[in-house]
């Protein structure tokens, strides 16, 4: 069976991802995606970042020694079964630009697609005010190296406000004319005019204007199916603007099927943006591997005061009769059907005087959450929930200042609450064990595995019955490799050699 491969990818400036990694909400969200690019992780160099179904690769930035906390920094997250055809360049990444290929062959693609993640800190920042680093010259230079190779993908936060400004060249006839070898090769798609609700324009609009017409590279936002308005992509406690962007070659614009901006969450100031990629060609549809497993055999709890019943069950007339046809059966009939027969009669005796184990099926563990924490009671859903109602609004009448400041301050009085009921949670639970430590043993390791169950968020994947089965089933089988053989055979031959001059000998 085969179907047309939608490839969903998401880019988001999370502001700090490691308080969200047990949140349900954030984890649907993240999962309804194949590919995600999370810009301002505030990560250490040393952090992991384990989502059940996702590879992980993140480039950190350094702490300065005043900061209070990590700042900057980028994850990519891609699904695990589409790992083998993706490809991280370390070399080329740093904290403000990840590199990653999609291999062509993999994703039935006509070219290579080179993505990059994007997170350029604000122009007026101290860092950058430092480190004086230009930052499209370094994003120009690999857009150029990769250009040669595949197409093009950036998509982030490059906290560049463009405006009204011109992101592609629109006549590209005269320059046809003139350097007919020099222009695009899919210069005549038509590329729609793009709408912003963000006219304000800043310097690093500008650079970002020049670096889109000087690569043939198209913004997505205002101008494709999801977001023809150009939506606000960033709210804060001033105002709205546009400044994370998906950027692409204008060869792949065909093959964007939607581009949204989603609405405002507490999450983040920042919208995640995310559109479809549709490849070329037809891929199989993955199905899993199945395995027909037979059911667990049945179970008796013994008593060894029904040993006689059960010997005189065993000896009665019927029973023996088919007993001795069963042990006069032909020497050639299969062994295991000789095997289950035996079975069955001596089940159909014991089930009549011995009782049957119930079986007991162990519950699926689920992911330890914020939601299904202790302390994450009634108050928490409704601030929660109020949040939420409160961003879907804000987003439709973003120039809406009592909006604004309402979904702000209810966004600060809902962390406020989580930070308090959590600090009071495990106030209570440190008390609850220095007091039961001495004088309630048991229940005081009750509690310390309640503590630590509840705090596990590693949950390791099922294994499948055909994974099992394979694993085993190649362990048992004796692999002998080509060196191994020659080296046998020599040994056999040294072997018969050697006898052969004993016998001589002798």
């Amino acid at each position: 069976m085969q179907l047309k491969k939608l490839l969903k990818f998401c880019s988001w400036n999370i502001e700090g991802l490691l308080g969200k990694l047990d949140d349900e909400e954030f984890l649907t969200t993240i999962n309804s995606f194949d590919c995600i690019t999370l810009v301002e992780n505030w990560l250490k160099n040393d952090s992991t970042v384990n989502i059940q179904g996702f590879y992980s690769f993140s480039k950190c930035r350094q702490k300065h020694d005043r900061a209070w906390r990590n700042s900057g920094g980028i994850t990519v997250l891609v699904g695990s079964e589409l790992r083998k055809g993706i490809r991280f360049f370390d070399k080329e990444s740093n904290e403000q630009f990840i590199w990653w290929k999609l291999d062509k062959d993999f994703f039935h693609m006509k070219r290579d697609l080179f993505i990059c993640s994007v997170y350029i800190p604000p122009q007026n920042s101290p860092r950058e005010r430092r480190l004086d680093r230009d930052h499209f010259q370094s994003l120009q230079e690999n857009i150029y190296k990769f250009s040669k190779l595949g197409s093009i993908i950036l998509c982030g936060d490059l906290n560049a406000r463009i405006g009204d400004l011109d992101d592609c060249i629109k006549n590209t006839s005269v320059l046809e004319d003139f350097f007919p070898s020099t222009c695009p090769p899919n210069g005549s798609i038509e590329i729609e005019s793009r709408n912003s609700k963000d006219n304000h324009c800043n310097s690093y609009g500008k650079l970002l204007a020049e670096l889109c017409c000087g690569n043939d590279l198209i913004l997505l936002n205002g101008r494709t199916k999801g977001d023809y308005i150009g939506q606000f992509t960033c709210q804060t406690y001033n105002g709205a603007s546009v400044v994370d962007y998906t950027i692409v070659s204008s060869e792949v614009m065909s093959e964007i099927k939607y581009f949204t901006v989603s609405e405002i969450t507490h999450f983040s100031h920042h919208c995640f943006l995310s559109f479809g990629l549709e490849t070329e060609s037809y891929l199989p549809l993955r199905t899993e591997k199945t395995l027909q497993l037979s059911s667990l055999p049945m179970s008796f709890m013994w008593n060894d005061a029904l040993k006689t019943t059960l010997r005189e069950n065993l000896s009665n007339t019927c029973i023996l009769n088919e007993m001795n046809t069963l042990f006069q059966s032909p020497q050639d009939q299969d062994v295991d059907s000789l095997v289950n027969e035996f079975t069955n009669i001596i089940i159909k005796v014991s089930k009549k005087v011995i009782k049957i184990k119930n079986r007991r099926f162990t519950k699926k563990k689920q992911k330890s959450t914020m939601q299904n924490k202790k302390w994450f009671d009634k108050s928490c859903h409704v601030l929660k929930n109020e949040l939420r109602n409160l961003g879907s609004l804000l987003s439709r009448f973003p120039d809406n200042n009592f909006l604004r400041h309402k979904f702000f301050s209810t966004k600060k009085e809902y962390k406020r609450l989580v930070k308090r009921l959590k600090r009071n949670f495990k106030n209570e639970m440190l008390s609850k064990i220095q007091s039961m430590e001495e004088y309630n043993p048991k229940e005081f390791w009750k509690l310390v595995k309640s503590i630590k169950s509840n705090n596990s968020n590693s949950i390791e994947d099922e294994i499948s019955p055909a994974v099992w089965y394979d694993y085993f089933k190649n362990l048992n089988e004796k692999k002998v490799t080509t060196e191994n053989s020659r080296n046998e055979t020599q040994f056999v031959r040294d072997y018969r050699l050697w006898a052969a001059k004993s016998d001589i000998f002798q």
